[in-house]
């Protein structure tokens, strides 16, 4: 059921990439994101269940995204980087169903799972977006703040996403 939409993920990001690296003649960078995206759908088809593809996917077309805001418009990067997100997402839980023992209801866990990913897509696409429309300065005081608050929402979340006792 996934593979679907994990290819259109894929294709998605490689496509926003190649347009601003391609319209700006940089083809190493644009042959870099087909060759990944095609490399990356190739082992989630075979069913690879190394997450060193999807981490080496994700990662890779993260980069070219970073480098992609540099050549065009920075919604090319942000949409790539949603939609390799989201690929990757529905890479990895293809593969903890894959690798369970066995898992009662596959429909209704891919239903619920699509549905929860694509209300965080659109948060973060929405956020994405503000993001790069607005701006606010902000003082070295401010700007560590926002970072010792960002470190420590990340360390909440870790840990919730950590081994329960």
């Amino acid at each position: 059921m996934p593979t679907p939409f994990f290819l259109l993920g894929v294709g998605v990001s490689v496509l926003a990439l190649l347009v601003p690296f391609a319209g700006r003649g940089a083809w190493g960078p644009a042959w870099a994101a087909f060759g990944l995206g095609l490399l990356w759908a190739f082992a989630h088809l075979r069913g690879s269940s190394s997450p060193r593809w999807a981490h080496g996917g994700l990662l890779g077309l993260l980069a070219l995204a970073a480098l992609g805001a540099l050549f065009g418009p920075a919604e090319a990067a942000l949409l790539a980087t949603i939609a390799a997100l989201a690929a990757w997402d529905l890479d990895r839980f293809a593969r903890r169903l894959r690798d369970a023992e066995r898992v009662e209801a596959v429909e209704a866990l891919w239903r619920s799972h699509a549905r929860r990913l694509a209300g965080v897509l659109g948060v973060g696409l929405l956020l994405g977006s503000i993001a790069l429309e607005g701006r606010i300065a902000l003082g070295l005081g401010s700007a560590i703040l926002l970072g010792a608050l960002g470190l420590w929402g990340i360390a909440h979340v870790l840990r919730r996403l950590g081994p329960s006792e």
